[in-house]
């Protein structure tokens, strides 16, 4: 379960996973990880981002698959990307970064 929203009134974050052996919190906001034994403290958004990155780059110089591979980010990307072209046609049609639209391309008529 997920929970949180950039446009709420709360600044929330929380993803609770439960399983038959524990159950886990991830706090985004407080940098926390949350377990049914203890709570610890885990790397920011952005200290990840940096992490992951600077792990792509080392596995290039070294010839090596990334921790993270990116064919195991698709299946993720696939569901996000089904739920933004039908909330697009639900709601309505905008033209989004990265996202092919009908755009007159004429100089000075480019989207930003």
């Amino acid at each position: 379960m997920c929970t949180g929203s950039y446009y709420g009134r709360e600044r929330i974050f929380d993803l609770l996973t439960v399983t038959d052996r524990d159950s886990y919190r991830l706090d985004v906001f407080r940098n926390e990880l949350t377990t049914g034994e203890r709570t610890v403290p885990i790397a920011s958004e952005a200290d990840n981002c940096g992490l992951v990155t600077l792990d792509f780059l080392a596995a290039v110089a070294e010839d090596r698959d990334p921790m993270i591979p990116g064919a195991a980010v698709l299946p993720a990307m696939r569901v996000l990307a089904s739920v933004q072209e039908r909330w697009g046609r639900r709601v309505r049609p905008a033209i989004l970064p990265g996202r092919p639209g009908e755009v007159d391309e004429e100089p000075g008529n480019a989207p930003p």
